[in-house]
């Protein structure tokens, strides 16, 4: 690391038979180095994370892990233009040094340049906190729906998430990136749900975009789901003694598929469960 071999100013020595050549003599200059700080954007330190100065057109670089202050120092470091980054701070692939704290795009990097026996200092980063969103799930009457499957993904950041809510039928999602986000819930014999800014939709191509900022906790994403329908009765012969053991179908009157079955039992009841709304 920092080794450099350059032939600007060499100068060649002449060696003739049984010479010695006397006070061939070199001063090197220590190597440089970069120091700095990194900080969430409420000035808490990072702790642990690796720093890492690179050049793209070498193999010169070297590396440092924050210590407990967030403070971290790359050392001997030849002279030039470095590219600072942090390696995987949390939620982020990378997190590369700007001027302003940094970015997560590798084009937007600033250079740190370095001189010999010279600290460049003040290559800080500040990271904004992450985003977290929550809500609650209830069916129609307001009751609290424990275990039900909540879901939220974009496609850009990717972001696949899902949890269950609590025994108050509240949820929460946290260390979340900025970037507009769809939210899902559904719980069995309940109808699923899309949210919406307006109350939700079962059509997932209605489905509201929910935007999500750095350091923000977005609140009251909730939902209230409907109970799936159910259909009863009871099959009887023309003498009306019950039969049981028969199949009974529902059939939607768009023609559709069936939507659903079931069997009768001993005194010839059915119960056909958990019936979307429409037409049969």
């Amino acid at each position: 690391m920092g080794l450099e071999i350059l032939d600007e100013g060499k100068e060649t020595l002449p060696l003739a038979v049984e010479q010695t050549l006397t006070n061939i003599d070199f001063t090197l200059p220590r190597l440089g180095s970069i120091s700095g700080r990194v900080t969430d954007n409420h000035g808490e330190p990072l702790v642990g994370l690796e720093v890492e100065a690179s050049q793209s057109r070498c193999c010169r670089y070297s590396r440092a892990v924050t210590d407990s202050n967030g403070n971290s120092r790359l050392e001997n470091l030849g002279a030039g233009e470095y590219t600072i980054q942090l390696k995987r701070p949390p939620q982020y692939d990378h997190w590369y040094w700007t001027s302003s704290g940094g970015a997560s795009d590798p084009a937007a990097a600033e250079p740190a340049s370095v001189s010999p026996e010279t600290d460049t200092s003040g290559i800080d980063f500040v990271i904004p906190r992450l985003a977290a969103m929550r809500g609650t799930i209830t069916d129609n009457a307001g009751n609290p729906l424990s275990q039900a499957y909540v879901l939220i993904r974009s496609d850009l950041p990717y972001t696949y998430l899902y949890t269950y809510a609590g025994p108050d039928g509240s949820y929460a999602f946290s260390d979340l990136l900025a970037g507009e986000y769809t939210v899902f819930a559904s719980l069995e014999h309940y109808l699923p749900e899309y949210w919406t800014a307006d109350g939700g939709t079962e059509d997932q191509y209605a489905a509201g975009r929910l935007a999500i900022t750095l350091d923000s906790v977005t609140g009251g994403i909730d939902f209230q789901l409907s109970r799936l329908g159910e259909v009863t009765g009871t099959v009887r012969d023309r003498h009306g003694a019950p039969v049981p053991d028969a199949d009974v179908w529902l059939l939607p009157t768009n023609g559709c598929c069936s939507s659903g079955q079931a069997g009768t039992v001993a005194d010839g009841s059915f119960r056909v469960m958990d019936v979307q709304p429409g037409s049969y």
